[in-house]
């Protein structure tokens, strides 16, 4: 048991030529003496020594988390990593039973050999601090509230949905896919985290149906240097224990003038930086270390109860700024054109509305 705690001792240390995959043993084959031993003391010192060592991990990681663009995506892809069992007992690799590599050119993935360079230096660690965290949590019985990473109040939409647009702000685009070129006609709709595409439905007017989900944070937005009315979009999927991060959606999309064509840029542009920015909180607490506040804490595109965002915040701030600039002076009236108030809550009865009229395996929200 002593050695099995010194590689765990050891992970927290500068200069350490410890692998993920031999923390990942050595946290296994604990598990298993812990189940053949009926010793409470044990468990109070494990938990001691991984609080220590995981506080040690969080001191190394909290400098990037708001400063290296990537790490978002980083600490995903090694959670995704981290889900996945790489020990089979019945098996031993080959690579378990050589020294430690430590160049990418040995072949072998990164939680089985030592890390190479600045950026695999934190994806080891974080790999790291996921593996001290579950045995702390286990030694605790503790249950893990902020793994896997969720934002408060997030109302996922899927594909299929049937959403409410009645109070809305929808841009019109056609889509160009890039691998086949097939022209797609729809509708663009944002919410907190997601870029929606949505078709009207035919049998609702005022509804549409979700034809395509992807979230904003792994969302990659460029304009046309040849043509001012259309934005080249790429959507990156989640990471999967099954599935890398690859690309959902790569496409062009065509709007009807350059304005419109700005205003979905502008929208898809600061969508992103507000979802980047609610997942990193989201690591900072799973971390325990203090966030970053937001520069605006209140999203101008919050969907109410499956509505779509847009008009609303669009609607109330032309009203307020009209009147401000009747009753105040011109100063006055630069500042309180700044302020939108929050959306207006749902009404009581749309709920009911929705779920007497669902159609079909249509999902309404």
């Amino acid at each position: 048991m002593d050695a099995l705690l010194s590689i765990v001792d050891a992970v927290g240390k500068d200069g350490n030529r410890v692998r993920p995959i031999t923390l990942e043993l050595a946290c296994l084959v604990t598990r298993q003496i812990l189940l053949a031993i009926e010793d409470e003391a044990i468990p109070n010192v494990i938990a001691e020594l991984t609080r220590k060592v995981k506080q040690s991990l969080v001191d190394k990681l909290a400098p990037y988390v708001n400063t290296e663009q990537l790490f978002l995506e980083w600490f995903e892809d090694e959670y995704a990593e981290f889900e996945v069992n790489h020990i089979k007992l019945d098996v031993i690799g080959y690579e378990l039973l050589l020294p430690p590599a430590n160049t990418v050119m040995s072949g072998l993935p990164l939680h089985k050999r030592l890390p190479s360079g600045f950026e695999e230096r934190i994806r080891t660690n974080i790999l790291f601090y996921l593996h001290v965290r579950k045995l702390e949590r286990e030694m605790t019985g503790e249950a893990d509230h902020e793994l896997p990473l969720k934002v408060a109040n997030d109302d996922a939409v899927d594909v299929g949905d049937c959403i409410n647009l009645n109070n809305s702000d929808l841009l019109s685009c056609t889509i160009v896919m890039s691998k086949s070129g097939e022209r797609l006609s729809r509708f663009l709709v944002t919410d907190r985290l997601q870029l929606i595409l949505v078709e009207p439905d035919s049998k609702r007017a005022g509804w549409a149906v979700v034809r395509f989900v992807g979230l904003l944070q792994d969302t990659q937005i460029s304009g046309d240097s040849t043509d001012s009315k259309s934005l080249h979009i790429v959507v990156e999927g989640q990471p999967t224990r099954n599935r890398k991060r690859q690309a959902v959606l790569t496409a062009k999309f065509l709007f009807d003038d350059h304005i419109r064509c700005m205003a979905a840029k502008q929208r898809l542009t600061k969508g992103r930086q507000t979802a980047r920015t609610l997942k990193l909180q989201a690591i900072c607490d799973a971390l325990g270390i203090q966030r970053k506040d937001m520069v605006s804490p209140r999203n101008p595109f919050r969907i109410v109860k499956g509505c779509a965002p847009g008009s609303v915040r669009k609607s109330i701030s032309a009203s307020s700024s009209s009147r401000s600039l009747r009753d105040q002076p011109p100063l006055a009236a630069d500042s309180s054109s700044q302020s939108i108030p929050d959306d207006p809550l749902p009404s009581s009865g749309s709920g009911t509305s929705s779920n007497a009229n669902s159609v079909g395996a249509i999902k309404h929200v």
